[in-house]
């Protein structure tokens, strides 16, 4: 390998590695801040899925309903609850 080439060569790779490298951490830290978000929505949607299903037994069981329906109607909402009320905690976490 001559000079001229190894001298291409490094020019290549401190060009890559200046405009490149920068663009793939930012797309890494993109994708890592929204599995971060999707997490939180997750975690925090759980936690105030208990509270709602908690309310929502107690009103319903006064109104008459059975536990059996009150437990399908609860699991059929039971991720969209999670997903919506999730993105209004974290919403308001991130103040967004």
């Amino acid at each position: 390998m001559n000079l001229f080439t190894l001298l291409i060569l490094i020019l290549f790779v401190g060009w890559a590695y200046t405009f490149l490298m920068p663009l793939q951490a930012l797309d890494l830290i993109d994708t890592l801040k929204t599995r971060w978000r999707a997490f939180l929505e997750y975690r925090y949607g759980t936690r105030e899925f208990k509270e709602v299903a908690q309310e929502f037994k107690h009103k319903t069981l006064e109104k008459g309903a059975t536990y059996e329906q009150i437990q399908k109607i609860l699991e059929e909402n039971k991720q969209w609850i999670i997903k919506q009320r999730g993105k209004e905690v974290v919403d308001e976490l991130f103040r967004e």
